[in-house]
């Protein structure tokens, strides 16, 4: 808190371009880029009131607590849940709850109210998957004011609120993200060496556990959907393939959520270490299943002549296990990718397939 503008200077210039590390931060922390200024406020109380999802009830639950505040996290016995259907709403039932657990005055009641009835109609409105406001601060003179507030939209409903996403602002350390969201893919990037391109959430979040069990470190979640095709495929391997800090790469694909020329079956491919001057590339075509996958070398974008050396530096090795119910998948398309000159390996089984792909890439 400052109370003049030089005050307001001298603390705006030790956070503008430095790093701010908090307990919801990476470890090295975040760039300052921006700072929210707002007039002083003198607060009698702080209270927590958001609104998201409980994934264990299957229903959107309101979050009260009448400890709001920085230390919110240690409170978790302070916070009361009321459960709401979303075609329902806000009803007499679910405020009277509200005021006999929070104990909110008469004064105050009808802006409780309309607060929570505000939150519920954004939240289902505008696709959120959490609306925080904390402190929802209560001033001496009996005002309520929201001192700080967190919006979080579902990425799944970007065709729907294509206003409310015109207004990004993309960040150098967000790039990689926000280019892969214009394709369709979810990207989070994460602190390891080894790559992963996978259809599914799920199958993505038990790769990446598969990678650490066995004492790998995972470069990145890259989920490329249900939906899969081979446009989306090229452009998640040259997004990893652009990343400086992978050094191996995984390919798993499950065909019972995308056309593989057959019925269900799991796909995974292994990029190893390989010499940053000259990039291999893999790509499948998903026009007739992945299964039918073409592999198409990329050496159109190696360097050439006395740029490139040779050897088995040149090459980032990759392994899919190739194999579908309805057809001979690996059959197909393994000796098109001998005659690519990749450095490729194939597995079929799931955890075979981590334990080799950490064999392949060097320890970070």
């Amino acid at each position: 808190m400052v109370t003049s503008p030089g005050e307001a200077f001298e603390n705006a210039s030790k956070m503008l371009g430095h790093y701010l590390t908090t307990k919801q931060t990476p470890p090295n922390g975040l760039l300052v880029k921006k700072l929210y200024i707002y007039k002083a406020e003198d607060v009698a109380h702080e209270y927590y009131v958001a609104v998201t999802f409980d994934r264990q009830q299957s229903s959107p639950v309101l979050l009260i607590s009448g400890e709001g505040g920085v230390n919110v996290e240690f409170k978790a016995d302070q916070l009361h849940r009321f459960w709401f259907s979303p075609s329902r709403g806000v009803t007499p039932d679910l405020l009277a709850a509200v005021r006999s657990r929070l104990l909110f005055s008469t004064a105050e009641m009808p802006i409780i109210e309309r607060v929570i009835q505000q939150l519920v109609k954004l939240f289902v409105e505008k696709d959120a998957i959490l609306l925080e406001l904390n402190p929802l601060a209560l001033t001496p003179d009996g005002r309520f004011v929201c001192l700080d507030a967190k919006f979080d939209l579902d990425d799944a409903a970007r065709f729907r609120q294509q206003g409310l996403y015109s207004l990004e602002e993309p960040t150098p350390d967000l790039a990689e993200e926000y280019e892969a969201s214009r394709h369709g893919l979810v990207y989070i990037r994460l602190d390891g060496n080894i790559g992963n391109v996978v259809n599914g959430a799920g199958l993505a979040m038990a790769t990446n556990d598969l990678i650490n069990l066995h004492g790998g470190k995972s470069a990145n979640f890259l989920d490329i959907g249900g939906k899969a095709t081979g446009e989306t495929l090229r452009q998640a391997v040259e997004m990893l393939n652009r990343d400086p800090h992978v050094q191996g790469m995984w390919i798993n694909i499950f065909g019972g959520t995308c056309p593989a020329g057959g019925g269900p079956s799991r796909r995974n491919a292994h990029f190893g270490p390989r010499d940053r001057a000259v990039r291999h590339d893999c790509s499948v075509d998903c026009r007739r299943g992945i299964g039918h996958g073409r592999v198409q070398d990329a050496r159109r974008r190696a360097p050439t002549g006395n740029q490139q050396r040779r050897g088995p530096a040149n090459r980032m090795p990759l392994r899919p296990p190739l194999e579908t119910t309805g057809d001979n998948g690996l059959t197909l398309v393994v000796p098109q990718i001998q005659k690519s000159g990749m450095d490729l390996h194939t597995e079929s089984d799931f955890e075979l397939a981590a334990e080799r792909i950490i064999e392949l890439t060097p320890r970070c």
